[in-house]
């Protein structure tokens, strides 16, 4: 077999791991009430050629003010959570600080390098990249 003329190393990895690079994030309503919960879909997770990323991808979520009450903690920080791509959609659920902070919300959602099975790395141990 001839590699010469083929994609290096870290290109084949790169094609094969599709690490999440864009996202839609689209909450169920833009205005949100002091205390309120609401849901915010993450959707259209692409990779830099904008391939759907893989299922086995995890991204981390945080929130600037309010506060993500699911996902897994992690390592990041004690407001960061962590979810698995798995098919593409991952729901947040998200709940608005009880004193107005700000009359906007941040919503910053971080890819990882970690691609491994949670059994040889857990969620928790999900490391936050860009």
């Amino acid at each position: 077999m001839n590699f010469k003329n083929g994609p290096g190393t870290d290109e084949i990895i790169r094609r094969f791991e599709k690490r999440p690079a864009d996202c839609s994030i689209e909450p169920e309503k833009e205005e949100v009430d002091l205390g309120e919960s609401i849901e915010i879909k993450i959707t259209d997770i692409t990779d830099v050629s904008g391939q759907k990323s893989r299922e086995f991808n995890r991204i981390i979520v945080h929130a600037e003010h309010g506060k993500i009450k699911n996902g897994k903690a992690c390592d990041a920080g004690p407001e960061y959570k962590a979810f698995k791509v798995d098919k593409g959609t991952i729901t947040i659920q998200y709940e608005a600080p009880d004193i107005c902070k700000s009359g906007n919300e941040t919503i910053t959602v971080y890819n990882s390098c970690e691609i491994l099975p949670e059994n040889k790395v857990p969620l928790s141990d999900t490391q936050q990249k860009r």
